[in-house]
């Protein structure tokens, strides 16, 4: 028997795993690496383009098909596409009807509320994401939202820190932002506060995330995770109409 699914709730995964009765074919699987990549927009797509703007799209991508292929047409018919690579992100039209259509739609709004605001830092954990979205059950969220298949992996075996795929947490704060009016800036605040509450360093590329929707925010940031920690804005919580309940059987498998 052959399943094909966006999301692994409700299916017996672990029972059939101790009988060695699964194959699991998920999206670390699927991910084009750099030949395949190179393979597919050079030879597929008849891009031209060096080593290093196809090492470069496949860096921002994470090797994800979908957000290739639709990259690969719109760098066609330019004299120069690799100077367009940069512009490929979460944010761009294609990209973002893509992720619209086949991902946000679906999404009850308590759910949608969550992911957006769990994507401002780079990782969560079920702590920061309480801090960022004022819930009680985080954790029950965050893996409900990994079988779920948003785009959210583990990277760590324990599920305690998460990541969204770069292109759809850039989409997700794009749309907080449109939606939310300033508190993209509060939640980056916020998390900034955590992180330094906790003996944290933030990397470079987070502070520059931050800069890159609003640069007085930014630096308001950057401040408070460089001094000691002080009290900071906090976030608005999610209202009653938005509240998260699990869904039935979304706690640990």
């Amino acid at each position: 028997m052959i399943v094909t699914s966006r999301s692994r709730t409700e299916l017996p995964l672990g029972r059939m795993r101790v009988r060695d009765e699964l194959v699991e074919i998920d999206e670390s699987a699927l991910r084009f690496d750099e030949e395949e990549t190179a393979t597919f927009l050079t030879d597929k797509s008849g891009l031209t383009l060096a080593a290093a703007e196809i090492e470069r799209l496949c860096e921002s991508t994470e090797g994800w098909a979908a957000a290739l292929q639709l990259a690969s047409m719109s760098l066609r018919g330019r004299d120069h596409p690799g100077t367009y690579i940069d512009q490929i992100s979460g944010r761009h039209h294609a990209i973002g009807e893509y992720q619209m259509e086949n991902v946000v739609d679906a999404l009850e709004p308590e759910m949608l509320e969550f992911v957006m605001r769990t994507s401002v830092p780079e990782r969560v954990n079920d702590d920061l994401a309480e801090a960022l979205t004022g819930v009680s059950h985080a954790q029950d969220m965050l893996e409900q939202a990994r079988q779920r298949d948003l785009f959210l992996r583990s990277v760590d075996d324990d599920l305690r820190w998460f990541r969204y795929h770069t292109l759809f947490a850039d989409f997700l704060r794009g749309r907080l932002i449109r939606l939310h009016p300033g508190l993209l800036e509060e939640l980056h605040l916020t998390a900034a506060q955590w992180f330094t509450s906790h003996d944290m360093l933030i990397s470079p590329k987070y502070t520059d995330g931050i800069g890159g929707s609003n640069r007085s925010g930014a630096g308001r940031a950057d401040r408070s995770v460089r001094r000691t920690a002080t009290a900071s804005p906090v976030p608005p919580p999610m209202s009653s109409s938005t509240s998260l309940r699990p869904r039935p059987n979304s706690g640990p498998p």
